[in-house]
């Protein structure tokens, strides 16, 4: 239920593999089939189901909303794709992939798209220095007055800092561990308790916390990352670097772009060694001429907590991070359905 809950806030219905994938109790396909029979529905009366989709009762209307964004998701993601064919000239990206889609496909028509880029290590500052100049040359960076299929360039991390672990919101108050909490404690399944999935195996490691120190978005937002280029198969040692997330989704599977979303092979190693020997002791120089250039909000934000974060490995700048804001909507949500007590307790 509380998978449904958040994805709603998202105007997100589910199909049941996501909400399998998306579920912090290990199970199989056929349990979560089994409990979202249409007899169990009716009588539970706070889920809905049409068309192979699954949503809270009431909210039927998403589903209108979800299949819109389809569209616009395929159109942006075809200049997602475009840009980073661009972005292959500079050479040390490792990694380019279309984030804060919290499920497939989800991006609304007036977003932006935000890019999520891993670069070489010793080389964060250079890479973004020439994205967003590339970016603002061509138009692409996104206003107050127009975001729309612009691109955001706010997070950047080097291959030697992928675990993200240190990045979510507890963190902030230094309680990140390796054995974070299970999204769910009793993991219900369509309003059914978590003893009555046939077989469920527990979440390995997953530990008991306060409910408020959870960064649901943080974790969803990982898990629909969708990697449009990807060199020497950076994308499975991020999430292998990653791979305490399966501590909050024991079922859910990395993505694997198709060959529509593939933005193609890099240059050969050759072209990196020489840009590198010409122009790669710069770094410091754009660091410091990027910091100089930094928008005041960011500034008085830098490094106070996981919203703004700046160093020579990550570089994260996000002034308007609502992650809070969308845990206290969550949490709501489900005060509202009056299962709050009984899924969060």
């Amino acid at each position: 239920m509380e998978v449904i809950a958040f994805f709603d806030l998202f105007d997100y219905p589910l199909t049941e593999l996501e909400l399998w994938q998306y579920l912090s109790v290990k199970c199989c396909l056929f349990d979560i089939k089994n409990c979202l029979s249409l007899d169990i529905l009716a009588a539970d009366g706070i889920l809905g189901a049409d068309n192979g989709f699954y949503f809270l009762r009431g909210r039927k209307e998403i589903i209108k909303t979800k299949m819109a964004r389809y569209n616009y998701a395929d159109k942006k993601f075809k200049k997602a794709i475009l840009v980073a064919r661009f972005f292959k000239i500079i050479p040390w990206i490792r990694m380019i992939a279309v984030g804060n889609l919290i499920g497939q496909h989800n991006l609304k028509k007036q977003g932006d798209i935000d890019l999520f880029i891993i670069t070489k290590k010793h080389r964060v500052w250079m890479t973004r220095f020439f994205c967003a100049g590339f970016a603002r040359l061509f138009g692409l960076r996104p206003t107050e007055k127009n975001a729309r299929d612009k691109i955001c360039l706010s997070f950047f991390v080097s291959e030697d800092a992928m675990d993200l672990r240190g990045l979510m919101l507890s963190a902030d108050k230094q309680t990140c561990s390796t054995a974070p909490i299970a999204i769910g404690d009793y993991g219900a399944v369509a309003g059914h308790p978590k003893s009555e999935i046939q077989n469920p195996a527990p979440v390995s490691g997953s530990g008991r916390g306060p409910k408020s120190e959870m960064d649901i978005y943080f974790i969803y937002w990982l898990a629909c990352l969708v990697p449009i280029y990807n060199k020497d198969d950076i994308y499975n040692k991020f999430i292998k670097a990653n791979s305490w997330i399966k501590n909050y989704l024991p079922n859910w599977q990395p993505t694997e772009a198709s060959f529509r979303r593939d933005s193609g092979k890099g240059f050969a190693d050759f072209y990196e060694d020489v840009i590198d020997l010409l122009i790669g002791g710069a770094e410091k120089t754009v660091k410091k001429i990027q910091l100089n250039k930094m928008p005041e909000k960011l500034k008085t934000a830098m490094n106070q907590d996981t919203r703004v974060v700046v160093n020579d490995n990550v570089l994260k700048l996000y002034a308007n991070d609502r992650r809070k804001e969308y845990r206290k909507m969550w949490e709501k949500s489900l005060l509202d359905i009056k299962l709050k007590n009984w899924i969060l307790q």
